[in-house]
C-alpha cells in the first residue's frame, strides 16, 4: 500500500501497525475475541473490495455482500451508477480486537476510514455485524470519498455535503438497498431552526472558520435540501429528480450552464424552502428500493491466509 504524502503521522503509525499485524506471517492461530495478531484470516476479492477478514468464510462472504450493496447504494445516490469502477479496489480489514489494549482502536469506533491514500482503507473491528459497524457517520464519510474520486470538477460545498449525508440512512436488505429514509436527528434540527435561514448554506464555500454548532447546522440543512430535491414525490428508481437535473447542469461542458446550475431546478428559493418543510413533515415519507444486479458472487472465493 502506498500512502499520501500529507497523511497525519498518527494515521501513518496506525496503518503501519495494522499492515504489520495482517501480513501472512502474523495471521496464524487464535480465534475470535483473541488478539488480532493471533487470529485466522481469509482473503476475499469482490468487484470493488479486497477483504482481509477474521470472520468465517461464510460470514466474510455475507459481510462482503453487505459492503457491495452499500457501495452500490452510494454510487446510485451520487449519480455514479453507470460510471466505471475504480481501478484500485478498496482494501478492507475485518477483525475482532476485543483484547487487552485494543491496538487498532481509534476513539473506540466500531469502524473507520483511512482516507489519505490512493485507495481508501476501511477497518472494521469488534464482534458486531455490518449494520452495527457501518455507522451513519462512516457511511457519510465514505460517500464523500467516492464523490471526490469521481467528480470531474469541483462541486458546490452544499451539494458535496448534502448528497454525502444522504448515504447515512442507506439500508441493505435481502431484496436490495433502501434509499431515502429520513435522518431523525437532522429532521429535528431543521425544525428547531425553523426561524433561521434554511437556504443560507447554498451560498457557503468555506467552513474553515465555522463553529461546531454552525457545522452541525450546515450538515442538517444541506441534507434537507438534497433529500427534498432527490426524493420529493419521486419514489421510483430511475425516475428523473430535481437533484439529477442539478447534477446534469453541473456536468455541462460550458461554464455558463455550470455556474447557473441552480436555475435548472426551476424553483425559486422561497418555493424551495416551503417544499423542504412540507417534505420533512411527512409522516410516511416515500423511499426507494434499488435492486442490485451484476455482483457475480459465484466468483467470490474466500482464500485462507497461511504460511503454506
Amino acid at each position: 500500500m502506498r500512502f499520501g504524502k500529507n497523511r497525519a503521522r498518527s494515521l501513518e503509525q496506525l496503518t503501519r501497525s495494522l499492515a504489520a499485524a495482517l501480513v501472512v506471517a502474523g495471521l496464524l492461530g487464535g480465534c475470535a475475541s483473541r488478539s488480532p495478531y493471533r487470529q485466522e484470516f481469509v482473503e476475499l476479492r469482490t468487484g470493488n473490495f479486497i477483504l482481509t477478514s477474521s470472520l468465517s468464510p461464510d460470514a466474510t462472504t455475507e459481510f462482503a455482500l453487505q459492503l457491495e450493496l452499500f457501495h452500490a447504494g452510494v454510487r446510485a445516490l451520487l449519480g455514479l451508477a453507470d460510471d466505471p469502477a475504480p481501478t484500485l479496489p478498496t482494501p478492507v480489514y475485518v477483525f475482532d480486537d476485543r483484547s487487552l489494549g485494543r491496538p487498532f482502536a481509534v476513539q473506540n469506533e466500531a469502524a473507520y476510514l483511512l482516507d489519505e491514500v490512493e485507495a481508501p482503507i476501511l477497518v472494521f473491528r469488534g464482534g458486531r455485524d455490518f449494520a452495527a459497524r457501518m455507522t451513519p457517520d462512516l457511511r457519510h464519510r465514505y460517500a464523500h470519498r467516492v464523490l471526490r474520486d469521481h467528480a470531474k470538477q469541483e462541486r458546490p460545498l452544499w451539494y458535496e455535503e448534502g448528497v454525502a449525508q444522504l448515504a447515512r440512512t442507506l439500508d441493505e436488505t435481502s431484496k436490495g438497498v433502501v434509499v431515502g429514509r429520513l435522518a431523525p436527528e437532522f429532521q429535528q434540527s431543521v425544525f428547531d431552526w425553523r426561524r433561521g435561514d434554511l437556504l443560507g448554506s447554498l451560498q457557503r464555500s468555506d467552513l474553515s472558520e465555522a463553529t461546531p454548532p454552525e457545522r452541525v447546522r450546515f450538515e442538517a440543512q444541506t441534507w434537507a435540501i438534497a433529500h427534498t430535491l432527490e426524493f420529493e414525490d419521486r419514489p421510483a428508481s430511475g425516475s428523473p429528480t430535481h437533484l439529477s437535473a442539478y447534477r446534469s447542469a453541473l456536468n455541462a461542458p460550458d461554464a455558463a450552464t455550470r455556474d447557473g446550475a441552480f436555475a435548472a431546478l426551476g424553483i425559486s428559493p422561497e418555493a424551495l424552502e416551503k417544499r423542504i418543510y412540507k417534505h420533512l413533515e411527512q409522516r410516511r415519507p416515500k423511499v426507494r428500493l434499488l435492486e442490485i444486479h451484476g455482483l457475480q458472487m459465484s466468483r467470490w472465493k474466500p482464500v485462507s491466509l497461511s504460511l503454506s
